[in-house]
Parts: C-alpha cells; sequence; structure tokens
C-alpha cells in the first residue's frame, strides 16, 4: 500500500447555481408571504401637510366666490363692450336690451336701390320686414370676450371676474345680426315680379292705318323669383351694417329672352296703296324711295295681300299670259327691246302673274290701265330693282 506525502491537492467547488424567481402564478407558502412588505415612502413633511391642509381649503373658497359672483353679475353687461357702436357697459340686461333695440331700429331704416332690368326699387331693410337679433347681441354682451368650447366654460368666470373688480374696460363692440322675414322678402318679389316679368314681342308690319308702320319689338323678361329670395336673404345683415353703400344698387336675376325680329331685322317692306298709285320702299323702319306706278283696271285688278319678291329679271322675254284672253292676236312671246310690255326690268312676286316692271307707254303710269301688273317708268323701276332685294315683303292695299 502506497502512501503519500507532501501537500493533499487542492479541492475546489463550482459556484452554486441560482436559480430564477417563480412564475407569477405559483402560490408563495405562507412564511414567504409574511416576510412581503410594500416599499414605504416615509413620513410626509409637515411643510406639504401644512400646505394641502390650508392652500387647498383656501383654493376651493376662492373658486368657489368667483363662481358665485360671476352667478350674481350675469345680468349685467362686461365693462367697456359696445353693441353696434352704443356704450352698453355695466348696464343691467333691460337697459342694454332697450339700446339694442333703438340701434336695431335705426338700422332697419337702412334704404338700399333694388334693380330689376331696368327698374329701381328703393326700399327700406322694414319694408323686407327684416329682424335683428337684439337678444343675442345682448348675451353676447354679458358674455363679453364669449367664445365657445371646454376651455372658454372653464375660463370664462375667471375673466369676467377680473374685468369686472378692476374695472379693466374689453373693448369689445357686438354686432346685430339680421334676417330676413321669408313673408317681407316673398311679398317684394312678388311685387318686383309684377313689374318685371314681360312676353317678348316681335317687330311687325301694319298697315292698318293705310300708311306703313313698324310695331317696335320688345325683349322678354322674366323675374328667377328663387334666385331673387336667396339673393335678398344674403344680403340683409350687409345692408344693415352698410357693406353695401346707399344708392349703389342690387341687380335682381332676369332672364331676357331677345326678340326675334326687331326693327333693325325685319327687313325690307314695297308698300303698294292702290288708291294712291305709289309704291314705297322701307328698310326696317327707314323709307328707302317712292315711286309712281300704274295699276291693273277694274276689269283686272291688282290684288291685294302680302307677298314676297320672288325674282328679278334684266331685260326680260315677255310671255303671253292669256293668249286665248285679252293677249289673243298678240305674240307668243317678245323678247327684250323697245315693243316689250315688260320694259328692261321686271320683279316678280309670289302673286301668280303679278310684277313690278318697266313700260313702253309712259302716259300709263299713275292711272288704272294694266291688266295687274304695277307699271314704272324706266328710270324708275331700274332704280328700284337696284334698291330692293328677292325675298323682300310686299303689302298690297286698297286705300
Amino acid at each position: 500500500m502506497a502512501i503519500h506525502t507532501g501537500t493533499p491537492p487542492q479541492v475546489t467547488f463550482e459556484e452554486t447555481v441560482r436559480l430564477p424567481p417563480p412564475p407569477p402564478w405559483v402560490e408563495a407558502s405562507p412564511s414567504e408571504k409574511k416576510k412581503r412588505r410594500l416599499p414605504s415612502v416615509g413620513p410626509i413633511p409637515k411643510g406639504l401637510k401644512w400646505t394641502l391642509w390650508t392652500v387647498l381649503p383656501l383654493l376651493a373658497v376662492l373658486v368657489a366666490a368667483v363662481l358665485i359672483f360671476d352667478w350674481i353679475q350675469a345680468g349685467n353687461v362686461m365693462p367697456g363692450v359696445r353693441i353696434e357702436g352704443a356704450d352698453v357697459g355695466g348696464m343691467s340686461k333691460d337697459d342694454a336690451t332697450a339700446v339694442a333695440e333703438a340701434a336695431a331700429a335705426t338700422m332697419l331704416q337702412q334704404k338700399v336701390t333694388i334693380v330689376g332690368d331696368d327698374q329701381a326699387f328703393p326700399v327700406t331693410l322694414a319694408d323686407l320686414q327684416a329682424t335683428g337679433d337684439v337678444t343675442g347681441a345682448v348675451d353676447a354682451a354679458v358674455d363679453g370676450e364669449g367664445g365657445t368650447g371646454f376651455w372658454a366654460t372653464v375660463s370664462g368666470p375667471f375673466e369676467r371676474t377680473y374685468h369686472r373688480l378692476t374695472g379693466s374696460p374689453l373693448d369689445v363692440d357686438v354686432p346685430i345680426e339680421f334676417h330676413a322675414a321669408d313673408a317681407g322678402t316673398a311679398a317684394f318679389v312678388e311685387k318686383a315680379k309684377a313689374a318685371i316679368d314681360r312676353p317678348m314681342v316681335n317687330s311687325k308690319v301694319d298697315v292698318t292705318s293705310g300708311a306703313l308702320q313698324i310695331t317696335r319689338s320688345q325683349s322678354g323678361r322674366v323675374l328667377d323669383t328663387a334666385a331673387a329670395t336667396q339673393q335678398l336673404d344674403s344680403q340683409v345683415d350687409q345692408w344693415a351694417h352698410g357693406r353695401m353703400p346707399d344708392g349703389a344698387g342690387f341687380a335682381l336675376p332676369v332672364a331676357i329672352t331677345p326678340a326675334e325680329v326687331t326693327e333693325a331685322n325685319i327687313g325690307q317692306t314695297a308698300f303698294v296703296n292702290k288708291a294712291a298709285k305709289r309704291v314705297w320702299l322701307y328698310n326696317g323702319a327707314d323709307l328707302v324711295a317712292t315711286y309712281e306706278i300704274a295699276i291693273g283696271t277694274p276689269g283686272h285688278p291688282t290684288p291685294s295681300g302680302d307677298f314676297k319678291v320672288v325674282n328679278k329679271r334684266k331685260n326680260p322675254t315677255w310671255v303671253n299670259p292669256a293668249p286665248n284672253g285679252w293677249g289673243s292676236g298678240m305674240p307668243a312671246r317678245i323678247g327684250p327691246g323697245p315693243d316689250n310690255p315688260l320694259g328692261t326690268r321686271a320683279i316678280d312676286i309670289s302673286a301668280s302673274g303679278i310684277r313690278f316692271h318697266g313700260t313702253n307707254n309712259r302716259g300709263s303710269v299713275g292711272t288704272a290701265a294694266s291688266h295687274g301688273c304695277m307699271r314704272m317708268l324706266r328710270e324708275d323701276v331700274e332704280a328700284f330693282f337696284e334698291q330692293i332685294d328677292v325675298g323682300a315683303r310686299v303689302i298690297i292695299v286698297d286705300s
């Protein structure tokens, strides 16, 4: 058996492994529960205790005093407040209401000239039965700086109390809001409509008097009542506050339908008076020229009526219109030349076989000598030929 001598070998031990704490759902043993304690914050300092017990009650008393004071003063206007420029600072609600009502009554006499097409309607806001929100203005004056929302509700009593106790004026001018009355606006719009509305009228040629007259055209006018009502409602508050100067005018919405036929575009009219044995040529209402004519005999009268120029011919060929009647014994056709019954010009109208034309029988002009046509002197018919257009109206009357 071997015996070891000398220093024995050193024995080492590994460190003990620390286990993690148990999960929260693992119940602690009763002994461990007894050992647990909440962390201590220590005793409250005496100074803090004194502050809490002294300041907080005083603060509560102060807040209550402010709220009570504001409630007591709720019926009085804040200092330095005006309503439409009138100083109502410090007044009671009743006094401020009287001042506001007087201001509103003056403002309701604001005049404005409302224009509908070419007609002017001077009115006041009272005529339109407008009203001012006096109650709202007085409430705003009492509230002073006003404002909405949570912070305004919380801070309002303190701000009002500050201004009242210190006498510090707010320098606030509260406006009165004006609104139109449906009945007043409707009454005005109906009145304006009755004066503005009119139908569209075309120009016409009138010969009932024995002379040619051109009736005047007229554009149609219709007031848009819905748009007019909306415009009036939107402008009332601006008028009350002078944002539209007196007499500046306010145009109502009027739909205009222009006349289709006017004095300017009615065109040419040849007016023939058989009794006067003359033709007058008009361009619109303007007289262009007048000429003497021959008309048909009693046996072959010139027709009366409303016709048009359908054709114009230079150096026309005459075609016998009644070879078996009054034209019997005459050639079927006669070409241009001195023997042509139509002369140098022919202006055919829409009456069958009837025309203005020249003649080689100058002495017949101014008499009833034709077979229904209207004869003219050569120089006259040539001038008339250049002046009248195809499509021109030809009106023939007896007298």
